[in-house]
């Protein structure tokens, strides 16, 4: 047992348990590291190639750039959300409809359409590259000029799309290599190298040295096929993903976290709106200064704390690093969480100073980026090879839930009342935080059974396969 996660008796090493120092992607036990690259101690994951050309082997500078820009960029996409959110009381009133459609339209509407069609944009970008969705997306946005607040959002498109068109680059990299280089052997060449007496073919084909690529060259937008695989297959890759237990574990911390997170925003309003705090739209906007605070404080914290928690652990384990061990920040989310929302529905149920309901909320914005990062992270490292997929399954879920609650809450609040209602938040929350405990014992069994699964559903189609060609011979 390495510190609470029980061992596994199928596989001595399921994906994702390394050793530190190893490189985690190899499937040997002994693999060497003499010759994978690193950085002082750290060995790099994916190795870069020795091509200048790779992404990988770009320098920080230049790096830290495109990630600034689209950070930037997906955050005033996200904001957009948030910007209308003190507004919804007075559009409610305008249009004389109810707080939940202005919410579900104005709100869960976004979030849906940006969580549904991350399945076609996540296997374009596969096949055709990223640069080009990097996105078209810029240029949808900024079509839509939506008083005030949608124009905020153009005006920032209009200084972001340059700067994605001269800065943000082609990551996806094909490593091209030489002509194949065919060789008909006749029987004498073959009864020397002890092959069969037939006449057979060896192929080969090395890597060829290529020349850095021209700056104006990048700024293509298309380069083709990147990709051989189906469009249609690609976008249908997430959905049987929700069957991994990580991918299932992670969908619901990571989808319940943010949904009640967006529930606050919207609820917020109307309570502060109401007596006695009776906010105009503007100091509801301000309430939520707090809350990005604590977000841009601890969001660092929560990403340093993610790697120095396993590679701590992983050290008194002997060296060996387990996935779950990322799972460990969930104890410090699941607490701030319960407290943020017990607080809150408690403080405001008794009216009591909107100081201390601020206190409360920005308690569960803290929460969010631990359990964010305790969740995808475990991911990433359970799925490598899947973990664009799962984050898509991920973000799916995440924003039909959203959509769900942006379309319930004002029913809820004014049925329930603040303080049933988010007492009641709290637990399901709880509850869905407590499978923490199941996914940090059994995880790397559950990956070893994934494994294992996965290989006798190969073997499976290799030998349906080959009995076809048979039959067809």
């Amino acid at each position: 047992m390495g510190i609470g996660v029980l061992e596994d008796s199928y596989l001595a090493k399921p994906p994702g348990t390394s050793t530190v120092g190893e490189n985690p992607q190899s499937s040997s036990d002994t693999a060497s590291v003499t010759d994978l690259k690193k950085d002082g101690d750290i060995v790099l994951v994916p190795q870069p190639s020795d091509s200048p050309n790779d992404p990988l082997n770009w320098s920080p500078a230049w790096k830290n750039s495109q990630m600034l820009i689209l950070a930037f960029s997906s955050g005033v996409t996200i904001a957009l959300g948030p910007m209308i959110s003190p507004g919804l009381v007075i559009i409610s009133k305008q249009y004389d409809v109810n707080p939940d459609t202005v919410s579900a339209f104005m709100v869960g509407t976004i979030v849906l359409f940006t969580g549904s069609v991350t399945f076609f944009t996540a296997s374009g970008a596969n096949i055709l590259g990223k640069r080009p969705f990097f996105v078209i997306a810029g240029f949808i946005i900024e079509s839509f000029g939506i008083p005030a607040v949608f124009g905020l959002a153009a005006v920032a498109y209009c200084l972001i799309l340059p700067a994605i068109y001269f800065v943000v680059m082609e990551t996806t990299y094909t490593m091209p290599r030489g002509n194949a280089k065919a060789i008909l052997l006749d029987e004498a060449v073959a009864d020397k190298k002890g092959g069969a007496r037939d006449a057979w073919i060896e192929v080969e084909g090395k890597p060829v040295n290529e020349p850095k690529e021209a700056y104006v060259s990048q700024l293509r937008l298309f380069r083709g096929r990147l990709s051989q695989q189906s469009f249609w297959k690609g976008t249908l890759k997430p959905f049987p993903l929700i069957a991994f237990p990580a991918v299932l574990f992670s969908t619901f911390v990571y989808a319940s976290f943010f949904c009640w997170l967006l529930m606050i925003g919207v609820l917020s309003v109307n309570i502060f709106a109401a007596p006695p705090y009776n906010l105009n739209p503007a100091q509801i906007g301000l309430t939520n200064i707090p809350l990005a605070i604590g977000t841009l404080i601890f969001t660092p914290i929560s990403g340093w704390m993610a790697d120095a928690v396993p590679m701590w652990l992983a050290k008194r384990n002997n060296g060996i690093y387990e996935p779950e061990f990322r799972l460990v920040l969930m104890a410090i989310a699941a607490p701030l969480s319960t407290a943020g929302f017990i607080g809150f529905g408690i403080s405001t149920g008794e009216g009591l100073p909107q100081g201390w309901c601020l206190v409360w909320i920005t308690m569960h914005a803290v929460a969010v980026p631990f359990a964010s990062q305790a969740a995808i992270s475990y991911v990433i490292d359970c799925h490598t090879e899947d973990a664009n997929q799962a984050f898509v399954t991920i973000n799916f879920v995440k924003a039909l839930l959203s959509f769900i609650a942006s379309t319930v809450s004002n029913g809820l609040l004014e049925k329930f009342g603040p303080r049933t209602l988010f007492v009641g938040i709290a637990m399901l929350n709880l509850g869905i935080s407590t499978l923490t405990i199941p996914s940090y014992i059994y995880g790397k069994r559950l990956r070893s059974w994934v494994r294992v699964l996965l290989f006798i559903s190969a073997r499976m189609r290799s030998n349906t396969l080959a009995g076809g060609t048979q039959r067809m011979v």
